[in-house]
């Protein structure tokens, strides 16, 4: 049995998160943050030679706001997926097929704290 042709597929893990001087309730907006912009401009360098990627955050706030970023991008859209602790045992399997053999999947949002052990992307 012969493998579907996959693109590469990269990680970037995205650590800390958002001073709270900045903004008591974050809004997301990557033009207010260098972390973002910088990610964004990573990921739509990975997306246009291709590849695929996972993105790592350490919690599901950061998840929440790269997943509004990924939302809002319209031209080419990111098609995504996200993992998170609230993520279903019986639903991940799917989601992990489907990110691999889905070439229009272009973004997995996964948390650390998902228990990605025995979790093969």
């Amino acid at each position: 049995m012969t493998l579907p042709q996959i693109p590469i597929s990269w990680t970037l893990i995205v650590t800390g998160t958002l001073s709270p001087r900045l903004s008591p309730a974050p809004s997301g907006n990557p033009a207010r943050s260098g972390k973002l912009r910088v990610a964004e401009r990573v990921l739509d360098s990975w997306r246009a030679a291709g590849h695929k990627a996972l993105l790592f955050c350490q919690t599901q706030q950061m998840l929440d706001i790269f997943e509004k970023l990924a939302r809002s991008k319209k031209s080419p859209a990111w098609s995504y997926h996200r993992m998170d602790g609230g993520t279903p045992v019986a639903s991940r399997s799917r989601l992990i097929d489907d990110f691999n053999n889905n070439p229009d999947v272009f973004l997995f949002l996964l948390t650390t704290k998902v228990g990605v052990l025995n979790l093969y992307i």
